[in-house]
């Protein structure tokens, strides 16, 4: 950076009005040239640091457009498979969007989704089947609710416990994602539009 080589130069103007005391104009120059060059290696470190997140915003944004799932009838499965497994950053950071993260939090009565997701983690009998679950999915536009209050495994035996009803909806590219969350005691409610 030119404000690097500036700050550089300014130092060694100053150290050389320091060594030429007592004619003090050499190192008044040093001085105000340190001061702007400082000034403006700052601003450049602060638009290179402003720079850099926003490309990791923009690649968060696109790797997000890249998880998910495909269709609206895969969300649930994937989800009650990350459940099982514990991978809260799978659920947290990926599946639930926005305001649903802090509604399945406080539905599970967690302090965060990670906690949440270890809580529902620790009630699931049979990691393997739960994500196998079916729950009735009923389609509103560009939205679908699926009743994860009423799911039902194969085996006729419940695998863990009811999850919640989930409204799924596209955020980011092509792939679905819960937008939002609401606990099964609260009642049926449709998507928001």
């Amino acid at each position: 950076s030119p404000w690097v080589w500036a700050l550089g130069l300014s130092l060694g103007i100053v150290v050389a009005g320091v060594l030429r005391l007592p004619r003090w104009q050499v190192l008044a120059v040093g001085s105000a040239l340190l001061l702007v060059s400082g000034i403006g290696y700052g601003f450049t470190l602060k638009q290179a640091n402003a720079d850099q997140l926003e490309q990791q915003a923009q690649a968060k944004i696109q790797d997000r457009g890249r998880l998910g799932a495909a269709r609206p009838t895969g969300v649930l499965p994937v989800l009650l498979t990350s459940i099982a497994r514990r991978d809260s950053p799978a659920v947290c950071e990926t599946l639930l969007d926005g305001q649903a993260v802090q509604q399945f939090a406080a539905a599970q009565g967690a302090t965060d989704c990670r906690a949440a997701v270890e809580l529902l983690a620790a009630r699931v009998s049979d990691a393997g089947a739960y994500s196998s679950a079916s729950a009735p999915l009923t389609r509103r536009g560009d939205e679908s609710l699926v009743d994860a209050c009423r799911m039902t495994w194969s085996s006729g035996t419940s695998a863990g416990p009811q999850l919640g009803q989930l409204t799924i909806a596209r955020t980011t590219g092509q792939t679905y994602f819960v937008t939002q969350f609401v606990p099964c005691s609260q009642g049926a409610t449709a998507p928001s539009r």
